[in-house]
């Protein structure tokens, strides 16, 4: 009987520590009087540019061939480009790149390479300002149209995977978002302070103020996978409605 009293104290102990980490889950240096407490402030922002992103690509059985085509291709789009009052960093080329033919970015052992894709890929910028819907979207598809017709494609889907693995040709990205982060990470202060609170209310202390903060904002607004980096927006949806811009926040705040 006193052995079973003595597991079931000790089982007590053990069930009230349990309890005890979990309602301090946030966690806490209680020799350096701190408490930390996580969260995450959320913005919505309207995209401010629409990003056409396109390839062109030739294939032959030579490197060397498919590479001079690919060339006179571009020569012929960058014209079309110029045309159509494209300048400066509107317009993003990336390198040459070359696969074997196919499109495939690697080959099984063994097998023998019998041509050779050349691709260059691009970005073309539109600054939305205050075009409606239908401006926008009669620009994009006279953009789209007119490059098409000199060779430029929408990105293979090995190369770039937009939203539930489908390929796309136009993405909306937010090229200034410094406003939208500043405010989520506010959003994320003003969550942390009652959580903060409530921990030290379990632990029969008062908070004092902030003692430090550490800040993280997530630029995934949509699940992509891509192989190449200048792809890779910092803010960036397939809506142009709405991107959304998230802060994570580790606030640790004093206590006494």
């Amino acid at each position: 009987m006193y052995r079973m009293s003595k597991i079931l104290s000790v089982m007590s102990i053990l069930f009230v520590l349990i309890l005890l980490n979990v309602g301090l889950a946030e966690g806490q240096d209680l020799e350096s009087n701190v408490i930390s407490v996580s969260t995450r402030g959320t913005v919505k922002a309207k995209p401010d540019t629409a990003v056409l992103l396109l390839e062109v690509r030739t294939t032959s059985s030579l490197a060397e061939s498919a590479l001079d085509e690919n060339n006179n291709k571009i020569a012929s789009i960058e014209a079309v480009i110029k045309e159509l009052n494209f300048k400066g960093d509107q317009v993003v080329w990336s390198g040459n790149q070359f696969q074997p033919a196919g499109g495939g970015r690697y080959i099984r052992p063994g097998e023998r390479v019998t041509g050779f894709d050349v691709f260059k890929i691009l970005q073309l910028h539109i600054p939305m300002g205050d075009k409606t819907p239908s401006e926008l979207s009669l620009e994009i598809s006279t953009v789209l149209d007119k490059l098409s017709k000199m060779g430029a494609s929408t990105l293979s889907s090995d190369i770039s995977q937009i939203s539930l693995g489908g390929t796309s040709a136009v993405v909306f990205i937010l090229k200034n978002p410094d406003k939208y982060e500043n405010l989520a990470f506010e959003n994320a202060l003003a969550e942390a302070r009652p959580t903060a609170e409530a921990i030290a209310d379990k632990l029969g202390v008062k908070i004092t103020g902030i003692h430090s903060v550490q800040r993280m904002n997530l630029s995934q607004m949509i699940r992509r996978t891509t192989a190449v980096p200048q792809l890779e927006f910092p803010y960036m949806s397939t809506s142009p409605d709405q991107i959304i811009i998230r802060a994570n926040v580790s606030v640790y705040f004093s206590f006494k």
